[in-house]
């Protein structure tokens, strides 16, 4: 797969800014405890299951995405970007990816060797894809960033909270997410979401006419 390359650590020169994604496990265990590493949430009904939520933020304005599954899986890993995407409203001209083989086969900065249901996607929504190199947390420090914050957050807003299915989570999430995009940002000096819609939005490529795509999804 070839594209448009940017400095991926420096994300915020200029709007638009790269969609700098990944896909992380969390507990959502009772009562209230989350942790930012792969373990499981229990339902009323006994059964143990994975949470895994995929975080996004922009590179200029930081403008947070989150969407949780059952499993990250190519299916979902796929079904995230699109989600996002529309999110957006547009599509950023890079996406940076964590090296995760649902989607990155080989992880180079240049010439990435691409799952091939990623890369008919991305072709799909005409973004490059910049993989998150190993071992340089600035290539991802943005989204590292926004994961925490919003852990943070969902962790306080619903530690009295037992949750009982993916859909409950996702609208606590969707809750989260808006009130994080809408806080004022202290560096900013303005919420992330009207940085957004004033510098970085119209900069965004439009979506493409079919918005979803279906692929061959390989087993991950």
């Amino acid at each position: 797969h070839t594209g448009e390359v940017t400095d991926v650590s420096n994300h915020e020169a200029s709007p638009p800014g790269p969609a700098i994604v990944e896909m992380r496990g969390i507990t959502i265990s009772f009562p209230g405890v989350l942790a930012l590493d792969d373990v499981d949430f229990t339902l009323r009904t006994g059964e143990i299951h994975k949470a895994w939520v995929f975080v996004a933020g922009l590179g200029f304005s930081q403008l947070l995405f989150a969407w949780a599954a059952d499993d990250v899986k190519s299916r979902n890993w796929l079904d995230g970007h699109q989600r996002m995407y529309a999110f957006y409203g547009g599509v950023p001209h890079v996406t940076v990816p964590d090296c995760l083989k649902q989607g990155v086969l080989k992880c180079h900065r240049y010439d990435p060797d691409l799952n091939p249901s990623y890369a008919a996607l991305a072709a799909h929504y005409t973004t490059a894809v910049v993989p998150a190199r190993p071992a340089h947390p600035r290539d991802k420090a943005i989204v590292e960033g926004l994961v925490k914050i919003l852990m943070r957050y969902l962790r306080f807003r619903y530690r009295r909270h037992r949750f009982t299915a993916i859909a409950e989570i996702n609208q606590a999430l969707s809750e989260c997410v808006r009130r994080i995009n809408e806080r004022r940002h202290t560096r900013f000096g303005v919420a992330r979401r009207e940085r957004f819609e004033q510098l970085e939005r119209a900069a965004l490529k439009p979506l493409p006419a079919v918005m979803v795509m279906r692929v061959s999804l390989p087993v991950a």
